[in-house]
C-alpha cells in the first residue's frame, strides 16, 4: 500500500511544470500586490484578535470582563489566530500571515482545478483572482475572509468530484467522489463565518440536482451534509451553553431584514458588480461559454452559490467595508467559472485561443482603470486611523492599566485590543443588553451595524472614559449612544473633555471624556483632603502625556487661568501642587492673588483658580488641598 507521501508525490506529478509556473508568478503578484496595500487592516480585526487576546490570558472567549457575548462572527477565525499567538506569534502578525496563507493556497486549489485543462485556461482563473484589489487588500485587512475562500475553494475542487461521470464530462472530474471532504470544508466555512452555510447548502441543492437516481441521491446528500450539519450544530450547541444565546450577538447588531436595508443592498450588489466589472463580465461571458461547449454541471455547481451569496447580500443590506470584503468569496467563485469558460472556449478551435487572450488582455485594461475611479478601493488606500488607536490605546495602558477604569467606546477594535481596558461597546457589536434591547427605529436606517445605541443604558454603567466616533475622539458625537448621552443632565454633570497624547509609536493626541467622581482615575476626596489630578486640572485644549516615569502630567499652556473642578466647604485648605516647574504657577480665590505658602479662608462656595503667568508651558501631575481643621465637609463635582 503505497505512503501517504508517495501518493502525494504522485498527485504532483499531475501538475504540469507550465501550470506550475503560473501560479508561482500569480502567488508572487499577489503576495506584492498585498504588501502594496499595508498597513491597512480593518478595526474589527482587533475586536477578534481582542478575543484572540483574552482567551490566551486565561479569559475565555470574551470581549470582556463581565457577561460573555458573542461579539466576533468568525470563530474559526480566532481561533487559528489564538493557536499562532499560542505559538508565540504576534496576533497582528498571525492575523496577517494567515490571510496570506490561506489567499495563496485558494490559489493553489483554483489551479490544482485546473490542472487537466490547458495552459490558458489556468492563467485566465490566476489571473482574475491575483489581480483583484479586494482580494489583495483582504489578504492583509485582518478578518476571515481569506479563510472563508479557501474553505469555499477546497469545498467546490472537492464537489466537482460529486458530478455523475459520463462521455461528456469535464477533463479533471474524478472517478473517486469525495461528498464527506467536501463537506468538512463547506462545513468550515460555515465556522469561519455562520452566513458561510449559503455556499454548502447551494453547493449541495445542485449535486442532489443532478444525480440520477434516487438513492445515488440520497447517499450523497447524507455523506455531504453529515460533517457540514455536524459543525453547524456543534457550534450551535456551544454558542448556546456558553453564551446563553441562539443567535451570535453580532447578528442582532446587524440582521435586520427592512425596506431599507434590503434598498441599500441591492445598490450595494450593483455598485460591486459595476466596480469589478473587469471580473464579472467575463464570468458571467464565461459561463455562456460553458454552459454551451462545458460542463453544464459545473456551471451549475459554481454559479448557484455565486447567485445565492450575492442575493443574500442584497437581502442584509450589504456591507459598510472598504475594498468590497464581501465580493472576495464571490470573485473566488467568479474565478472558477472563467476556467470553466476558458477552458470550453480552447476546445472549440484553434481560433478561440486568440479570443481568450484578447478579452483577458482588455479585461486587464479595463480592471486597471476601474481600480483608480473605484472610492471603495480609494478608501482603503486611505484609511490608516486604526493605528491612532494603537497611539492611544498604549497610552492608556501605561497610564491607567493597572487601575483598569471602564472605557466606553465607539471604535471596539483599536483603542480596546491595544488599551486591554474593561470596555463597553457603545454600538453594540459585543455588549449583550444592546443587542437584545435594539431601537424602535432599528433596520430602517442605512447605517449598517451602527444602528444600536442606548445613552441611558450606557451612562448608567458609570465609565470612567468615554471616546466618541473614531481614536481621535472629540466634543460631538458620531452615532446614537453619544448623541443620547449628551442630552443627560448626568453627564454634563460628571463628565469633562480631556485632551491625552500618546507617543508610541508616534505622536497623537485625543479627546476623551474623563468622569470626574470616577473611583478609579477621577477625583480622589475625604473630609480632609482633595485631590485632583493634573488633566482634571487642564481644560479640552490642554494636553495630557506621560513623563519618563510613565505618569501622567498635564501641560498648562501659558497665560491659562484654569478654575478648580471642585466646591469646597468653608475652612482653612493647603493647596499643594505635583508637577514639574510648578512654582511657576499661581493660586487665586475669589479673584484675588494669594501666596503659595499660606492656607486659604474659604466660604461657602469659593472658587478656586490656579494660572500659569509664565511664556512656557508647566507640568503639573496633580494637586491637594488638604484641610487643616476638621468639621463637617462636603464635596460637590461642578457642573
Amino acid at each position: 500500500m503505497p505512503s501517504f507521501a508517495s501518493r502525494w508525490r504522485a498527485r504532483l506529478v499531475e501538475v504540469p511544470p507550465l501550470h506550475a509556473l503560473l501560479l508561482t508568478l500569480a502567488m508572487v503578484v499577489l503576495v506584492l500586490r498585498a504588501r502594496a496595500q499595508l498597513p491597512f487592516i480593518a478595526d474589527d480585526a482587533f475586536i477578534s484578535l481582542r478575543y484572540a487576546r483574552r482567551l490566551l490570558d486565561g479569559h475565555g472567549l470574551t470581549w470582556t470582563d463581565g457577561p460573555r457575548v458573542e461579539g466576533y462572527s468568525n470563530l474559526l477565525w480566532v481561533l487559528v489566530c489564538a493557536l499562532l499567538g499560542w505559538l508565540g506569534v504576534d496576533l497582528v502578525t498571525a492575523a496577517r500571515a494567515l490571510g496570506i496563507a490561506a489567499t495563496l493556497a485558494t490559489l493553489v486549489a483554483l489551479a490544482w482545478s485546473q490542472r487537466s485543462q490547458r495552459w490558458l485556461a489556468c492563467l485566465a482563473a490566476l489571473a482574475a483572482l491575483a489581480l483583484a484589489e479586494p482580494v489583495a487588500v483582504w489578504a492583509i485587512g485582518g478578518l476571515e475572509q481569506p479563510l472563508l475562500d479557501l474553505c469555499i475553494a477546497l469545498g467546490l475542487v472537492n464537489a466537482f468530484s460529486l458530478m455523475p461521470g459520463n462521455d461528456g464530462a469535464s477533463k479533471g472530474s474524478s472517478a473517486n467522489p469525495r461528498p464527506v471532504v467536501a463537506g468538512l470544508f463547506f462545513g468550515l466555512a460555515a465556522l469561519a463565518r455562520p452566513d458561510g452555510l449559503l455556499f454548502g447548502a447551494a453547493v449541495g441543492a445542485v449535486v442532489l440536482l443532478v444525480q440520477r437516481s434516487s438513492a445515488d441521491r440520497v447517499r450523497l446528500a447524507l455523506r455531504f451534509a453529515a460533517p457540514m450539519v455536524g459543525m453547524v450544530l456543534a457550534q450551535l450547541l456551544f454558542r448556546l451553553l456558553y453564551y446563553g444565546d441562539f443567535v451570535p450577538n453580532t447578528g442582532r447588531a446587524k440582521l435586520a431584514i427592512s425596506p431599507a436595508h434590503i434598498v441599500r443592498g441591492w445598490s450595494h450588489v450593483a455598485e460591486g458588480l459595476v466596480a469589478q466589472r473587469a471580473v464579472f463580465l467575463v464570468a458571467a461571458a464565461s459561463g455562456v461559454v460553458a454552459w454551451r461547449h462545458g460542463d453544464r454541471r459545473r456551471v451549475l455547481l459554481i454559479g448557484a452559490p455565486l447567485v445565492a451569496w450575492l442575493g443574500y447580500l442584497a437581502l442584509v443590506g450589504g456591507d459598510i467595508f472598504p475594498a468590497w470584503r464581501h465580493f472576495v468569496p464571490a470573485l473566488v467563485l467568479a474565478a472558477f467559472l472563467i476556467a470553466e469558460g476558458a477552458a470550453a472556449a480552447l476546445q472549440v478551435g484553434v481560433r478561440a485561443q486568440w479570443i481568450v487572450i484578447v478579452v483577458l488582455l482588455n479585461a486587464c485594461l479595463l480592471g486597471l482603470y476601474d481600480r483608480n475611479r473605484d472610492f471603495r478601493l480609494a478608501l482603503a488606500r486611505a484609511e490608516r486611523w486604526e493605528w491612532n488607536g494603537e497611539v492611544i490605546g498604549r497610552f492608556l495602558a501605561q497610564a491607567f492599566g493597572q487601575k483598569a477604569p471602564l472605557l466606553a467606546v465607539d471604535s471596539a477594535g483599536c483603542v480596546p485590543y491595544f488599551s486591554g481596558l474593561p470596555s463597553l461597546d457603545m454600538l453594540g457589536l459585543s455588549d449583550a443588553y444592546l443587542g437584545h434591547h435594539p431601537p424602535a427605529d432599528f433596520g430602517e436606517t442605512t447605517s449598517l451595524g451602527h444602528e444600536l445605541g442606548n445613552g441611558p443604558y450606557v451612562l448608567s454603567q458609570k465609565p470612567d472614559l468615554v471616546l466618541f466616533c473614531l481614536p481621535s475622539g472629540g466634543e460631538k458625537p458620531c452615532f446614537r449612544s453619544g448623541r443620547e448621552m449628551v442630552q443627560l443632565a448626568d453627564f454634563t454633570e460628571h463628565y469633562q473633555l480631556v485632551g491625552f497624547e500618546g507617543e508610541e509609536p508616534f505622536r497623537f493626541r485625543s479627546q476623551l471624556w474623563v468622569r470626574r467622581d470616577s473611583q478609579k482615575i477621577g477625583i480622589e476626596a475625604s473630609a480632609d483632603r482633595v485631590s485632583i489630578p493634573g488633566f482634571l486640572v487642564g481644560d479640552s485644549d490642554s494636553t495630557s502625556r506621560l513623563d519618563g516615569n510613565g505618569r501622567v502630567t498635564t501641560e498648562i499652556p501659558p497665560s491659562a487661568r484654569l478654575a478648580l473642578p471642585v466646591e469646597l466647604a468653608a475652612g482653612r485648605w493647603i493647596l499643594t501642587l505635583d508637577g514639574d516647574e510648578g512654582e511657576d504657577l499661581l493660586v487665586w480665590l475669589d479673584g484675588n492673588r494669594v501666596d503659595r505658602g499660606t492656607s486659604l479662608a474659604l466660604h461657602d462656595r469659593a472658587a478656586i483658580e490656579i494660572s500659569n503667568p509664565g511664556n512656557r508651558p508647566v507640568q503639573l501631575r496633580s494637586l491637594q488641598l488638604t484641610r487643616q481643621t476638621k468639621p463637617d465637609v462636603h464635596r460637590e463635582v461642578l457642573e
